[in-house]
């Protein structure tokens, strides 16, 4: 993916990292290296806590804190429900979706970012799981300008720890975060970085290690079975991430049951690393299989591990032993996705960086079978189209599929026309940008009649309260091809920020204001296309 970066010389670029546990972000100035930036409360890793507190979210640290005493009202494994049309948190007869989450604490990381750089910042590169499909990336990137930013970029967060390493050669990046773990290969010939085939998982990462540990120290100190939703379970899980990471460095540590369990036993109880990666390595299996999987197919020159549970003894162990011995950067693993999303931002003038689409794309036809128009692999930015028949007019209905397999197909949405004649042809096009968000255009009659950017959940339609949104949306993608890009970010902006207000009645009268203005725009420009 080429293409001049999103800032000048002058004006830094923040690039994210946004953790399942813990949030990164880096600013980078032109040609200067990135650097990591420092927020409110002293450090460097922001907790990705976001809870609800007087009638106001709160995030980070203070999120964090509240979570020990109140974990019913605070919430953490946010980036693992993104996109999802079932997931849904209610706090005070108001329902959010993990996106809505999620806007606070980007929030949060854009507000620290410009007062450790001096400046206001409207852009951002933000990175996402290589395993993210079309509706998770879209819904990201509408995060993203939900907390303030103008301008979004995608990039994969194996492939920005790539550019961080700045490694020559083919490389399999194992990215090992808390909540997902992704594979990636990454071949650079000088300026020229290549992904040559990228996997990944969003059910298995650090934090599943955690909930088996939690486990574990429940067991050895009351009995019965602890609840998932069990509020004395995020103390254990707090307890279970500080016992690993010191167990990384240290053949055991003690552990002393807070007093928020219930009636703990007096002392401490001691945690072996052997007991712990007895407990791991079911798990640690199944990421060296994804990763001997990929090493085996493209046989690469370097291993390179990332995220917080790259510093897993146990982990590198396996891999030494049957993959390859991983490589030492100076870069720490869990810096590295951000220093590379911002290191890409800045200097994407003086670097190529070709990305690939992570599922193939198509539309289902009338007998069930899906016609692919992007396959799998495909290097981004890419674009494809195919034409189709109206056999008896009337409407066209074009269901657009997201296939990762021969059995796994998902429905990103269903792209409508109307007054299409008998034996029309309708010529539906995919365009997908090098963050991998994908774009559908259709032509009728050699006219541009839709353009939607798909980001539907399966199964996800709009509440009747939306319905006004909904059409002022549909009324938007029309009017698409007449805006400037400037223009359709700010309106994509004023949408989101609309679709986020409810419940409350000063947030119901602040929607009414927001669609009321929103409709009178859209009047307006609606005019200005139809004078000759």
């Amino acid at each position: 993916m080429g293409g001049s970066g999103v800032s000048s010389s002058e004006t830094p670029v923040l690039g994210i990292d946004l953790g399942t546990r813990y949030a990164v972000g880096a600013l980078c100035w032109g040609d200067s290296s990135p650097v990591v930036v420092s927020h409110r409360w002293g450090g460097e890793r922001t907790p990705s806590y976001v809870a609800w507190h007087e009638g106001r979210w709160i995030t980070g640290e203070d999120a964090f804190r509240l979570s020990l005493k109140e974990p019913g009202r605070a919430w953490w494994n946010v980036k693992r429900f993104v996109g999802s049309s079932s997931w849904r948190v209610t706090v005070e007869g108001r329902t959010f979706a993990a996106e809505d989450l999620l806007v606070p604490l980007l929030a949060t990381l854009r507000e620290d970012a410009e007062a450790f750089a001096g400046t206001f910042l409207t852009s951002c590169v933000l990175a996402v799981p290589a395993h993210f499909g079309f509706p998770e990336r879209a819904a990201m990137a509408r995060t993203a300008r939900g907390a303030g930013f103008d301008q979004v970029r995608i990039v994969n967060e194996p492939t920005a720890a790539a550019l961080a390493t700045g490694v020559e050669g083919r490389s399999l990046v194992l990215d090992f975060g808390a909540g997902t773990t992704d594979v990636t290969v990454v071949e650079r010939d000088g300026a020229v970085w290549h992904v040559v085939e990228s996997q990944g998982r969003g059910d298995l990462g650090g934090v599943d290690l955690d909930r088996a540990l939690a486990d574990h120290l429940w067991r050895s100190t009351f009995s019965g079975r602890l609840r998932e939703d069990d509020p004395r379970r995020a103390l254990l899980m707090n307890d279970a991430e500080r016992i690993k990471i010191a167990l990384s460095d240290s053949r055991r540590t003690p552990w002393y049951p807070p007093g928020g369990l219930g009636a703990p036993p007096e002392g401490s109880v001691d945690v072996s690393r052997e007991a712990f990666e007895a407990l791991a390595r079911r798990l640690l299996l199944e990421v060296l299989s994804m990763v001997r999987r990929l090493w085996s197919r493209h046989n690469p020159h370097h291993l390179v591990l990332v995220g917080g549970g790259s510093r897993i003894p146990l982990l590198r162990q396996m891999l030494a032993e049957q993959v390859a011995e991983p490589a030492r950067f100076r870069t720490p693993p869990d810096e590295a996705v951000a220093l590379g999303t911002a290191l890409y931002a800045c200097q994407s003038g003086q670097r190529l960086l070709i990305d690939v689409l992570s599922a193939s794309l198509g539309v289902e036809a009338a007998d069930g079978n899906v016609v692919t128009l992007l396959e799998r692999g495909t290097p981004l930015p890419c674009a494809a189209s195919r034409r189709f028949a109206s056999v008896k007019g009337g409407g066209v209905s074009v269901p657009v599929v997201e296939a990762s397999g021969r059995a796994r197909r998902r429905l990103l949405g269903t792209v409508r026309v109307s007054d299409v004649g008998e034996g029309d042809e309708v010529e539906v096009r995919f365009e997908v940008d090098g963050g991998g968000v994908l774009h559908v255009h259709v032509k009728l009659r050699g006219m541009v009649v839709r353009h939607e950017v798909l980001d539907v959940a399966p199964g996800a339609s709009p509440a009747a309260e939306d319905r006004d949104l909904a059409e002022l949306e549909r009324r938007f993608s029309r009017l698409s091809l007449h805006l400037s890009p400037e223009q359709q970010e700010r309106v994509a902006s004023l949408l989101w920020r609309a679709r986020s207000l409810g419940g409350e009645a000063a947030d119901v009268l602040a929607r009414d204001d927001a669609l009321g203005i929103l409709s009178e725009l859209a009047h307006e420009l609606e005019r200005a296309v139809q004078r000759p």
